[in-house]
């Protein structure tokens, strides 16, 4: 439930839009990495610990990494790569019809209903089948930022945005967070 694991989280942001002179400041900070691909230090900290992929079963296998980054970088993300890419991958038609990630339209209890379906029709018609789902949730640490950032390009991500994301993967300092707190060294280059 953390916003932001080090300095500023949402609710200075949410204070920020009563006064337009502040809120004014913060729009311009937050755009300018997104515009011109540099890096704020500030934005370089992140956080990585690791959750329980189900509660009460702390096996190796069943964690899941999650890295924390500021919270105006976490708002930048959503505004310039994940609303604009979906824009774009709608507006050319590049989904295809199986997609339900955030996708306008489609809810995620169509796709199981779908599936659901065709697992019926299967057992009903006494046939051989199998289902795949191709997801990178299980894996989103193991994807490559120059790749990833190749791949964005391609799909109409704006080459300072691109530029952006993969200098902050490179530059981050990763602090790994346990119950005793946050590492005072940090990963990095």
């Amino acid at each position: 439930t953390v916003t932001s694991p080090f300095g500023l989280h949402v609710g200075h942001y949410k204070v920020a839009t009563h006064k337009l002179n502040i809120l004014n400041v913060h729009s311009l900070m937050l755009l300018i990495p997104f515009r011109t691909g540099m890096v704020p230090n500030r934005w370089q900290k992140t956080v990585q610990t690791m959750l329980e992929k189900e509660p009460g079963a702390p096996w190796i296998h069943r964690l899941r990494i999650i890295e924390l980054f500021d919270a105006q970088a976490n708002a930048g993300f959503q505004i310039f790569v994940g609303r604009n890419m979906m824009r774009h991958a709608v507006k050319n038609n590049l989904l295809c019809k199986e997609s339900f990630g955030s996708t306008p339209g489609k809810m995620a209890t169509l796709a199981l209903i779908q599936k659901i379906i065709a697992i019926d029709q299967l057992r009903i018609e006494r046939r051989a089948g199998g289902i795949f789902d191709c997801d990178a949730s299980g894996c989103y640490d193991r994807i490559l930022p120059p790749l990833a950032s190749v791949h964005l390009r391609a799909l109409g991500l704006h080459k300072s945005i691109s530029t952006f994301l993969a200098r902050l993967m490179f530059l981050a300092k990763r602090h790994v967070k346990t119950k005793h707190g946050i590492s005072s060294q940090n990963i990095g280059t």
